[in-house]
């Protein structure tokens, strides 16, 4: 645009505004044109609102900080989860195959000859899982995300893949794969060649002697599982380490899921102070009929309290590190009853005055200044030092913003403020809307009841899906696992399954003893891995919403995941038990004498 077009709007009449386009956009550039543009306004910088892309973007970026702290947690935990997996396969593989190995050794194959071939089947195995992973992810990502790519795309959001980062991202895994089976394969050296061969003994198998005449009273399957845990620690250890990764996901990710979902309607909570609505004039307001709003609204029985709120956006605080003003946003507010709108304070106080001022946490924290410092700020085109006073949370500009509180907005800032009340509480809607009707009978002015932000909420609710496709994930996963885990241990104690049955022992009887085994397990895990849940939420909860302003979340436990956890894994073990029964039934005495 042209200088004589501005000139011919600024008839004081209209609002208007200038969009700028970058040519070449990164955030210092625009903080460059930014400086510029506050020079060449002048005085007239507080009458100009400027709304710069990186706070647009900062303002929402609730779905990119959240999500993507929800889906590198997913991430981690699959990997851990299949690392698990694999080393179950191998340690299975190698219990199961002692004789072919042993067959190698004595062929003149050396242990680290035999681990090789492990490192080269798994490593081919997994490249090719990790390409068709890959691809199969690229594939159906806009089917199965596709809501998450639209709300990422009206957030001005990138949602395409970094090649580079999937590249070093698949290195990564592929090494950490490898790695685990280095580690697994290196149970290959305990293969004894001449026992292995001679009697086809398992590795580490375990021969014990259990005297049951001391627990006589005490069901025999338990006896023995119990001295199966005690000389089968590493497998036992493992298996309790699992239960208690998975009792640990699924109760603080479904708490956290819970968590967001029960505050998403909170607004003192994203706001930082509790209104229920907002008053609308259809025409401009000048300050005594603004004033005369106010006290229409103060005399109704039905409201609490109101207060007038004017969001600075050009507002600038000092930061005494960097010698240079900050670009930020200021909340002003006009209060007759500040306890009426329960402002929300983490530490310190409400400013009483003008000369006092309330910072968010993360903006304290930027500053490095505490309760009972002095800050510098521009607001209203007005330089001040105020006395900072109180600590808050807010959604608003991911917490670096700051609170000033007056007696009376200047008029020119009127038309731009906004009337907000607290109703009391358990009145209905229609009611509130009457009484409002009824004292502005002859003036255009509305009620209109403050709702959460739309795209957070549709966020949220997509999130909760998430929740339950992951833990539909990880029951199967669970299931996988245990599966694995509890076939090694068969074949591990085969022999021992084989003097169970000829002392009389019958099939049912030895799946009893995996029953009670796992029982216990299970019971342990899901104690522990709950425990350390409910223990870590509050910490996952604000280290992933501290970055957008909330600090302090007021998270909730979900103990339907709790219940959800044990049903899972007790239902697994129990359908482990069908599984493992059959190759259990397939043992006999005479077999093994034979081998």
């Amino acid at each position: 645009t042209t200088r004589e077009t501005i000139e011919s709007l600024e008839t004081g009449d209209r609002e208007y505004s200038i969009g700028i386009s970058y040519q070449n956009y990164t955030k210092e550039s625009e903080e460059i044109i930014l400086d510029q543009l506050n020079v060449a306004l002048g005085d007239k910088a507080s009458d100009s609102l400027i709304l710069a892309h990186a706070l647009i973007l900062d303002a929402n970026s609730f779905f990119q900080v959240v999500m993507g702290v929800i889906f590198t947690l997913i991430g981690v935990i699959l990997v851990v989860v299949g690392l698990f997996i694999i080393r179950s396969i191998i340690y299975n593989n190698i219990l199961t195959e002692s004789k072919k190995i042993a067959t190698l050794k004595s062929t003149g194959f050396s242990s680290n000859n035999i681990i090789s071939i492990y490192l080269m089947e798994y490593g081919v195995i997994g490249f090719i899982s990790i390409i068709i992973g890959f691809f199969g992810s690229y594939a159906l990502g806009d089917v199965v995300l596709g809501d998450l790519t639209e709300l990422s795309n009206l957030f001005g959001t990138s949602n395409g893949i970094d090649l580079l980062q999937t590249i070093l991202l698949v290195i990564l895994i592929f090494v950490v794969i490898e790695f685990t089976v280095y580690l697994v394969a290196k149970g290959v050296t305990k293969v004894k060649p001449a026992v292995a061969l001679s009697r086809g003994e398992q590795v580490n198998e375990t021969k014990q002697v259990v005297p049951l005449t001391k627990y006589r009273k005490i069901p025999v399957s338990l006896v023995l599982a119990i001295k199966d845990m005690a000389y089968n620690k590493r497998m036992i250890i493992t298996l309790t380490l699992f239960i208690i990764a998975f009792a640990f996901t699924i109760v603080s990710l479904s708490s956290a899921s819970y968590s967001l979902t029960s505050q998403k309607d909170d607004l003192s909570l994203w706001s930082g102070y509790d209104v229920d609505a907002r008053i609308v004039s259809e025409t401009p307001l000048d300050l005594e009929s603004h004033q005369d709003i106010i006290s229409k609204l103060e005399a109704s029985e039905y409201v609490e309290g109101t207060v007038t709120t004017f969001i600075d956006m050009n507002s600038q605080i000092y930061d005494d590190e960097q010698n240079k003003y900050l670009t930020s946003i200021s909340e002003l507010f006009v209060a007759e009853n500040k306890e009426a709108i329960h402002f929300n304070v983490i530490d310190g106080r409400v400013p009483e005055n003008s000369n006092e001022v309330m910072l968010a946490h993360n903006m304290l924290i930027a500053l490095e200044k505490e309760l009972g410092d002095y800050v510098t700020v521009l607001s209203l085109g007005e330089e001040k030092e105020l006395l900072i006073v109180g600590e808050y949370q807010s959604f608003t500009n991911q917490g670096m913003s700051f609170r000033v509180f007056f007696d009376t907005l200047p008029d020119e800032f009127i038309n731009n403020s906004i009337i907000q009340i607290n109703f009391v509480p358990d009145v209905n809607e229609v009611i509130l809307r009457d009484e409002i009707a009824t004292l502005f009978r002859f003036k255009s002015i509305t009620l209109t009841f403050e709702e959460p932000n739309a795209s957070m909420v549709s966020m949220i609710d997509i999130l909760s899906v998430v929740t339950t496709g992951v833990i539909g994930i990880f029951a199967v996963i669970c299931l996988v696992v245990l599966l694995n885990l509890n076939l090694t241990n068969v074949n591990k104690e085969r022999f021992n399954y084989g003097i169970y049955k000829s002392i009389g022992m019958d099939n049912q009887s030895i799946v009893n003893i995996y029953l009670f085994k796992n029982t216990l397990i299970n019971i342990v895990g899901v104690v522990i891995g709950g425990i350390i849940g409910i223990l870590c939420l509050p910490i996952i909860m604000n280290a992933m919403t501290g970055s957008l302003g909330i600090n302090q979340f007021p998270s909730r436990i979900n103990f339907f995941s709790i219940v959800i956890t044990i049903c899972i894994v007790f239902g697994v073990t129990f359908i482990n038990s069908l599984v493992i029964k059959h190759n259990i039934s397939s043992i006999t005495p005479k077999e093994l004498l034979i081998e």
